[in-house]
């Protein structure tokens, strides 16, 4: 499970995961990042998973989801991993980026890091729902 909150000043997007990571996941993500390109334009997206418990995912659907290009080029990916196992995938996730032409993701150990990495200085990140999305806390 994941929430997205945007911060519209620096463009940038906010993903913050908890629980297990699993492969089903990955449509939910590039969903709900297309929802929110869709409605603000394109940012820089930044991958929170520092609340994540496991992981249930095979390296090929990693793999397989690399292969895709950029959801928004010229844009900064930055993924926030401490976890070995997630660290891991998205090391992979960058070799297959790189090897398509598209721009691999930064891995740093912190938000804060995460944060100097995309120059961001005070951040104001607001929950984004998407349209007909209801309830107090926006999970995708």
């Amino acid at each position: 499970m994941f929430t997205i909150e945007f911060d519209r000043q620096h463009r940038v997007a906010l993903l913050r995961f908890w629980n297990t990571f699993n492969s089903d996941d990955i449509q939910a993500i590039d969903e709900a990042s297309a929802a929110l390109v869709a409605a603000e334009g394109p940012a820089h997206f930044l991958f929170d998973f520092t609340s994540v418990s496991g992981i249930a995912m095979p390296d090929r659907a990693i793999r397989e989801r690399g292969r895709r290009r950029q959801l928004c080029p010229g844009y900064q990916r930055v993924v926030v991993a401490r976890h070995p196992e997630i660290v891991g995938l998205y090391r992979l996730f960058g070799a297959v980026q790189s090897r398509i032409g598209s721009v691999p993701p930064v891995v740093v150990p912190t938000v804060a890091d995460a944060l100097d990495r995309l120059d961001v200085r005070n951040p104001d990140f607001r929950l984004f729902r998407r349209e007909g999305h209801k309830g107090a806390k926006s999970s995708f």
